[in-house]
C-alpha cells in the first residue's frame, strides 16, 4: 500500500457503488482508505463491502484527518462544489 494511491470516497450511494469503487479497486495502484456518507450505515456498509478502514460522517473530518492521495466526490451533483471548494 506504500506505493499506491490512496483515495477517498465521499458519498456512498449509488454511483459510488456501482462505478467509482469498483474501478477504484480494480486499479493495483490505487486503494480506497476511507469513505465519508451523511448516513453512517450507509457508510459502514460500503466500508464493509470494499474493505475500508476509516469511516466518517462529515467530509470536513475527512478531509482533516485522513492519510489520502485523492478526493473522489460521489454525492449529488448540486454539492460537489461546495465540497470541492
Amino acid at each position: 500500500m506504500d506505493n499506491q494511491i490512496k483515495a477517498a470516497i465521499i458519498g456512498a450511494g449509488g454511483i459510488a457503488t456501482v462505478a467509482h469503487a469498483p474501478a477504484w479497486t480494480a486499479n493495483r495502484e490505487a486503494v480506497i482508505t476511507a469513505v465519508c456518507d451523511i448516513n453512517r450505515e450507509k457508510a459502514e456498509r460500503f466500508a464493509e463491502k470494499y474493505g475500508i478502514a476509516e469511516i466518517y460522517t462529515d467530509y470536513r473530518e475527512l478531509l482533516e484527518k485522513a492519510d489520502i492521495d485523492v478526493v473522489d466526490i460521489c454525492t449529488p451533483n448540486l454539492y460537489h462544489s461546495e465540497i470541492a471548494v
